[in-house]
């Protein structure tokens, strides 16, 4: 994880796109490597948590897969909602881990796990440390399994 700040661009969109059929999105299984390091918490006051800024926040990553699966992947401090499965069919998401605990007295404000929006998900032993909802299910969420 690096320590140089990030200065927060006014993008509301998802920072990661990724539609398609049968596709994967894996990580690794290394402990120490390999974190996508989303720069929610920072020293500089101008910043997302510290900030309390709930205004012009990106997305993480949009899963919008027809037979997909996500898996391994590891999330540090994301500025807000971590992955969204919305219009989603037949994907599983498990073994990852979302790590987007405050070091300071600041809160992790939406910094969702899991939103699901899709029909046949399944999203199962994740590892997700957050201040807010692990999974939400939304408009359209049919058939989903979270445990």
């Amino acid at each position: 994880m690096s320590d140089k700040a990030f200065i927060p661009q006014i993008y509301t969109g998802f920072w990661f796109d990724i539609q398609g059929t049968n596709v994967t999105l894996k990580g690794n299984t290394e402990p120490n490597w390999g974190w996508v390091d989303g720069h929610g918490q920072q020293v500089l006051s101008l910043l997302w948590w510290d900030a309390m800024n709930q205004t012009n926040r990106p997305h993480g990553w949009r899963f919008k897969v027809t037979n997909g699966i996500i898996k391994d992947m590891k999330l540090w401090k994301s500025v807000a909602w971590n992955f969204s499965l919305s219009g989603a069919k037949n994907v599983r998401a498990f073994q990852n881990t979302i790590k987007c605990l405050s070091d300071t007295d600041s809160f992790p404000f939406n910094t969702d796990g899991f939103a699901v929006g899709g029909t046949d998900l399944v999203v199962e032993n994740n590892y997700i440390y957050n201040g807010d909802d692990c999974v939400t299910a939304g408009n359209g969420a049919t058939n989903v399994l979270f445990q």
